[in-house]
């Protein structure tokens, strides 16, 4: 009941609207570690158990939040990159802006995430959005994305 209740409320709150997130190492720390601290108190685990985060997510069946963020990420992104190239959306992705930028460092940007996403997948971006065409295939690579239960998010697994 609490691993439902952890699935249905907990997940949607934590990654609500986390498909424009961008996120940096410090975020993803966080999340690791609020998902170790929910798990392990819907566990009834104690600190003297002295169990591993991977042996705490095995036992509940879970993948990392980071992992499910990068699905949360790479599922737009693979629906811009079929849109027509008329398309706001994916004008507004492929598109660089001219000008001049600010003399202070460039803010992270959506598109850079997916750039790391797609490298920890052990594909390039081009390629990605050339996968990306085929919306089967690429829901099927989103979907096994490195996890052993599929769909982290879906309340009925």
């Amino acid at each position: 009941m609490k691993l439902l209740v952890y699935r249905t409320i907990i997940l949607a709150i934590v990654f609500y609207s986390s498909e424009t997130w961008r996120v940096k190492e410090v975020c993803k720390q966080r999340l690791l570690v609020c998902e170790i601290v929910i798990l392990i108190k819907i566990c009834s685990i104690s600190l003297k158990d002295k169990k591993c985060n991977t042996d705490i997510r095995k036992d509940v069946r879970r993948q990392n939040l980071v992992q499910v963020l990068q699905q949360c990420h790479l599922s737009p992104f693979g629906h811009v990159s079929c849109m027509g190239l008329e398309r706001y959306p994916y004008v507004a992705l492929h598109r660089r802006m001219h000008g001049q930028r600010p003399i202070s460092r460039p803010k992270k940007k959506w598109i850079n995430n997916i750039c790391e996403d797609c490298i920890e997948q052990g594909i390039s971006i081009l390629d990605a959005i050339h996968q990306a065409m085929d919306r089967r295939h690429w829901r099927n690579i989103i979907h096994n994305m490195g996890c052993q239960h599929v769909s982290a998010l879906s309340p009925r697994h």
